[in-house]
């Protein structure tokens, strides 16, 4: 089941609906809106894939800022979940929209950002959603630099009267305007990770969430790109659309029918993706 709300471009959020207490994968959220529904790669490949993601990496002597991928850390939840944190800077990358239930109009519900540098590290996620707890009257753009304070949650769908078996989503949440500040406008943004079918293909998940292995897990892989700026070149498309959903595979992604469509061989080798239109 996927939040109800308009995903924004250009950042990748990892909804990470994929383990649960019995070992049943369901799915990975990722915003290009892409949805990776099916994410899974070898250890060989996605060494590739990480070792191909160039950062800057930033001299901190001294340095007692607090930045995304220090809230992102080594795990699947954040080290800093439940704490406050200062003036984190990022550019914003892809902006949520949400229909108000009594005006029925779209308003600005949070957005993505991303350390404009990163720090070196292909283990921590350089981006991070932010949530707006109400809608603020101060209007962000895509190319925004800003400051951001608030606390650090993990997000997780709950269904009603159910027990949630989805993985959390870090996120900072802000109950102030005044906690978000632009510094600059029109900012490059930062360049994107591109995604193969080598990056798709391959063993999801073996040992535990405690400690991010993105050479030799998807799940972890792609956690650590979590809220973070993907591209997928010239995909093809092997479903839809559906409710202007679209699934989509890699050129490179093995079993292509005659007919257009993609073999699901089983959940370690079929590469697709999900495609939500921005709103």
């Amino acid at each position: 089941k996927l939040p109800n709300r308009a995903n924004a471009i250009l950042a990748l959020e990892l909804y990470r609906s994929i383990y649960s207490m019995n070992k049943t994968y369901r799915h990975f959220v990722a915003a290009f809106t892409v949805v990776l529904i099916f994410c899974s790669a070898c250890e060989k490949q996605v060494q590739t894939a990480v070792d191909n993601r160039s950062v800057k990496v930033k001299q901190k002597a001294n340095d007692n800022q607090t930045y995304i991928y220090t809230i992102q850390g080594t795990s699947h939840e954040s080290p800093l979940k439940g704490k406050r944190v200062a003036k984190v800077p990022g550019v914003i990358t892809g902006i949520t929209v949400q229909k108000g239930m009594k005006t029925q109009k779209w308003y600005q519900s949070g957005f993505y950002m991303q350390d404009k540098d990163g720090d070196g590290d292909p283990v921590t996620s350089d981006g991070i959603y932010v949530s707006f707890t109400h809608s603020f009257s101060q209007h962000f753009a895509i190319g925004d630099e800003v400051l951001v304070s608030g606390m650090v949650e993990e997000y997780a769908y709950q269904p009603k009267n159910e027990v949630s078996t989805d993985l959390s989503v870090t996120r900072i949440a802000v109950s102030n305007a005044a906690d978000i500040s632009i510094t600059a406008s029109g900012q490059p943004l930062p360049e994107p990770v591109e995604l193969a079918a080598n990056n798709l293909q391959g063993k999801v998940f073996e040992s535990d969430l405690n400690t991010l292995n993105p050479a030799e897990e998807v799940i972890d892989f792609f956690e650590s790109l979590e809220g973070m700026r993907v591209k997928v070149t010239k995909p093809k498309i092997i479903a839809g659309p559906s409710k202007g959903i679209y699934y989509i595979a890699p050129l490179d992604a093995k079993g292509f029918t005659a007919h257009g469509g993609l073999i699901y061989n089983s959940y370690d080798s079929t590469a697709r993706l999900c495609m939500f239109p921005r709103r």
